[in-house]
């Protein structure tokens, strides 16, 4: 949460999402909104019309993947990940 904040929260070029893996959707939205989670939660009944599974490279959980605006990957794995959003804002902001 603490990285969300500082990193992505008040960016308004990134969209944080998060794919459940709760095999009941009532346990998905009552763990997302007991967490106080800010960002959009995709449910397991919506995960294959997403088509965000497409971008899990590997079996872990949390996974990360960074996508650009036309879904091309950018990075992947969470040190990665934030270490291109610092690059990305970095460049933005100069």
């Amino acid at each position: 949460m603490e990285k969300y904040q500082s990193k992505i929260a008040d960016n308004p070029e990134i969209v944080w999402i998060q794919i459940s893996r709760d095999n009941r959707e009532g346990d998905a939205s009552k763990w997302a909104k007991d967490a106080g989670l800010p960002w959009l939660t995709v449910l397991p009944t919506n995960v294959g019309r997403s088509k965000l599974m497409e971008y899990r490279t590997v079996d872990a959980t949390p996974f990360y993947t960074l996508l650009n605006t036309e879904g091309t990957a950018l990075a992947t794995g969470a040190e990665e990940v934030f270490s291109k959003l610092a690059e990305l804002t970095k460049t933005e902001s100069e």
